[in-house]
């Protein structure tokens, strides 16, 4: 997509957000890893938005409900490094919510 399609889709994405494919419709877990993988790589939040086929306010509510803005310096702060056998999180281990414990299960 060129920069003005995109500019383009944001802007009726903005103009009319009822029109929005799955604004309405829960979020799947792997849409939700999906969403804190291109938040932590560093993808805007419309192109989030136009990925997830949601508004960029549905976008920003997950996000806080995520705890993606408050946990951010946090996670990655620290030295962490996930001990699941098949993590879900592979790019990005922080994200990894098993008890480390109980990771290798």
């Amino acid at each position: 997509m060129t920069a003005e399609e995109k500019r383009n889709k944001i802007k009726e994405m903005r103009s009319n957000p009822n029109s929005i494919a799955r604004n309405r419709h829960f979020w799947s877990e792997s849409e939700e890893k999906n969403l804190s993988e291109m938040f932590y790589d560093g993808y805007d939040i419309s192109e989030i938005a136009l990925t997830h086929e949601r508004s960029e306010r549905t976008v920003v509510m997950k996000f806080n409900e995520l705890k993606l803005y408050g946990s951010q310096n946090t996670r990655h702060d620290r030295e962490f490094e996930c001990n699941c056998i098949n993590c879900p999180y592979d790019n990005h281990p922080s994200l990894c919510t098993r008890p480390r414990e109980n990771a290798n299960v």
